[in-house]
């Protein structure tokens, strides 16, 4: 028996011993113990890195660029959703939710300007923390690198969004590109630097897009 569950036993009756029920906190602490997981979204690829396994792969979804109202974070919509009860109208008592747009023509996104950006659900097994580290394209030492890219947001005069860490070897959904006015859009984050009201400058420089990376430990 575990050395911490005997010590369970005296405490609960130092004369009757351990009761059978305790077999089954032995059991189950024991159980506790198998190796566990975490799960992180790989933003801008529809794949997994060969350090996670894929749990499903999808679609950036986000709300409208132009629309002050829905919510502000961006999801991975699996490429095969399922409908339970639904109404054949559009309701503007409702949150909208639209594909999400590659913005910006920067470096490794220009050739993916105005697609679809797709995502993956990946799980690093034995690997129980995940971590996004923005401004950095390596992992702290003893983390495992899953994938490096760069910041991500809403562009800043429209709509309040969330930061997201997209992958620098990007893809797109195929047979999306255009402009769409109905979408969801990302675009590269640039750090700003000043003397006051700034990021301070020397570590941080102005106008350069910043890095993020994804660990896990």
């Amino acid at each position: 028996m575990d050395v911490r569950i005997a010590i369970v036993c005296v405490l609960v009756s130092l004369q009757a011993g351990c009761r059978a029920d305790d077999e089954i906190v032995e059991v189950s602490a024991r159980g506790s113990q198998s190796s566990a997981g975490s799960v992180y979204t790989r933003w801008g690829r529809g794949d997994c890195p060969n350090t996670a396994t894929l749990v499903y792969s999808g679609i950036i979804g986000g709300s409208h660029w132009n629309q002050r109202g829905g919510a502000s974070n961006y999801l991975c919509l699996h490429n095969t959703p399922v409908y339970e009860i639904t109404t054949s109208k559009n309701n503007e008592k409702r949150g909208k939710i639209f594909s999400t747009e590659y913005e910006g023509d920067f470096g490794p996104f220009s050739s993916l300007n105005d697609h679809d950006a797709p995502c993956a659900v990946c799980e690093a097994k034995q690997r129980a923390t995940s971590l996004m580290v923005p401004g950095r394209n390596s992992c702290p030492d003893g983390w495992t690198r899953e994938f490096d890219g760069y910041l991500h947001s809403g562009e800043y005069r429209q709509y309040r969004t969330e930061y997201i860490c997209v992958d620098k070897h990007g893809s797109d959904r195929s047979g999306t590109a255009g402009d769409l006015f109905a979408a969801s859009r990302i675009y590269p984050v640039e750090s700003k630097c000043a003397q006051k009201g700034g990021l301070p400058c020397g570590p941080y420089r102005d106008a350069a897009e910043v890095t993020c990376v994804v660990c896990t430990k």
